[in-house]
């Protein structure tokens, strides 16, 4: 299996497959609002040290949440 580091994403490549994990996960709220969740935000880290931020926006965050773990490696 060929692995893409992080470090080389390249959105005009659909084909890429990536090992990492996610050292960082936190929801982000709106300004004003500690009560209402706006996105689940994650760092994720390859086995370079390469690092990346992704995020989830609310819409999704219920289709994802309890699929992503601090801490946890992930095939992507």
């Amino acid at each position: 299996m060929n692995l893409t580091q992080l470090c080389e994403i390249d959105p005009m490549i659909d084909d890429l497959k990536v090992l990492a994990r996610c050292i960082s996960l936190w929801k982000s709220h709106p300004a004003g609002r500690p009560n209402e969740v706006y996105a689940l935000d994650m760092v994720f880290q390859d086995a370079q040290g390469n690092r990346v931020q992704a995020t989830i926006r609310n819409k999704n965050i219920s289709k994802f949440q309890l699929l992503i773990d601090e801490g946890s490696c992930y095939r992507i």
